[in-house]
């Protein structure tokens, strides 16, 4: 996964470490990496995990999305009102 979403990590470095923006990159990254790791790792939990893994996913789009058009990195719970 890191692999994957390296790209969001490298840009968080644009950000003030204390910033809320380079906050919630890395939190986005770091719980997706997560909840992908405890998929692999507890085969029996998939189903409860899945919704989260594709929410956090889609977190971490929105974050990209957000850093190309250089508007404000939204924070999880306004991606859980777009839905």
């Amino acid at each position: 996964m890191i692999n994957t979403y390296r790209h969001l990590l490298f840009a968080a470095s644009q950000y003030d470490p204390l910033s809320t923006e380079y906050f919630r990159i890395v939190r986005a990254v770091s719980s997706y990496d997560h909840l992908i790791q405890r998929w692999y790792d507890d085969p029996q939990s998939r189903p409860q995990l899945e919704p989260l893994i594709e929410q956090t996913r889609q977190w971490c789009v929105e974050i990209q999305y957000a850093i190309t058009n250089q508007t404000k990195i939204p924070a999880l719970r306004e991606i859980e009102k777009i839905r």
